[in-house]
């Protein structure tokens, strides 16, 4: 990877990081723009060319990550500059040319307060929890994975549990404290996320752990096997969380499932929003009125 000093991005994203942008997009044929609190904003830059899009891909992408893109004409990974920060980069094919998006990644996992998620009770009851399904729900960009993260870190703090994560790309970094974790990324620690689910038991896990997911086909089984025996955490893209439910119907992890926590944001306020639903509860208050 290029160093800081010699790298056309790194200024870019040390001007991103100064004005708490959450990301920067890169295109062709138009100056380098960033992201702050939902208003897209143009830096004072010369339109980028292709040949400048690639230079700049050429400091962070690796051989193999190129190989992927070539054949899927996307990719999604992290990369890191020292000294300036994490990132996740989105990297797509858009009428020929090549374009990037960079999300800047935050170095701290913050804490539940600080997301603004109170219902201590609840989190102590799911992080009790020895098997069952979890899922983090909202539309791309609610802060699914955050939620997700910071309730991983409370039972890190708390308990002593061996927790496995399988990510698509790792986004935070844990730090082993009570607990023991692991994180693998497809890709670069496992072929896809179905072979990373069947050998995951090989590691005897408490927890698993479960990154980014538009929707679980293909693994459902492995899914529903897993939370049977294990407690696993995973989220899913929906825009409700009538939809979310409908979802667990289709692939048919309802009954598995113990608890779904949908949350809605709000970039221009940074606000969340929060809708938790214990599910062995709710099965008992709706008893008669459909299948759950």
């Amino acid at each position: 990877m290029t160093t800081p000093e010699k790298s056309q991005l790194s200024p870019l994203l040390k001007i991103a990081i100064e004005r708490n942008a959450t990301d920067l997009h890169i295109c062709p044929g138009a100056a380098p723009h960033i992201k702050i609190k939902n208003a897209l904003e143009a830096l004072e830059h010369e339109p980028l060319t292709g040949a400048t899009v690639r230079r700049i891909l050429d400091e962070i992408i690796e051989a193999e990550q190129k190989r992927v893109l070539q054949e899927m004409r996307a990719i999604e990974f992290t990369f890191a500059f020292d000294g300036i920060g994490r990132f996740r980069a989105y990297v797509y094919y858009q009428r020929g040319t090549l374009a990037v998006t960079v999300r800047i990644l935050p170095f701290s996992i913050p804490t539940l307060r600080e997301i603004g998620f109170d219902d201590d009770d609840f989190v102590k009851i799911i992080a009790s929890k020895s098997k069952g399904l979890i899922v983090f729900t909202g539309a791309p960009g609610a802060g699914k994975t955050t939620t997700m993260a910071a309730i991983v870190d409370f039972i890190n703090e708390t308990a002593s549990r061996r927790i496995a994560a399988i990510e698509n790309p790792i986004e935070y970094l844990h730090r082993h404290k009570k607990s023991l974790i692991t994180q693998q990324e497809i890709g670069a620690d496992a072929p896809d996320t179905a072979a990373a689910l069947r050998r995951v038991q090989r590691c005897n896990p408490d927890i698993i752990v479960l990154g980014e997911f538009q929707a679980w086909e293909g693994i459902e089984v492995n899914l529903r096997l897993l939370a049977e025996e294990r407690l696993v955490l995973t989220t899913l893209q929906s825009a409700s969380i009538e939809e979310a439910f409908g979802k667990l119907k289709e692939a048919r992890l309802m009954h598995t499932a113990i608890a779904v926590i949908h949350q809605n944001y709000d970039e221009a306020t940074d606000e969340r929003e929060f809708f938790t639903v214990e599910l062995e509860k709710y099965r008992e208050e709706t008893a008669g009125a459909g299948d759950l």
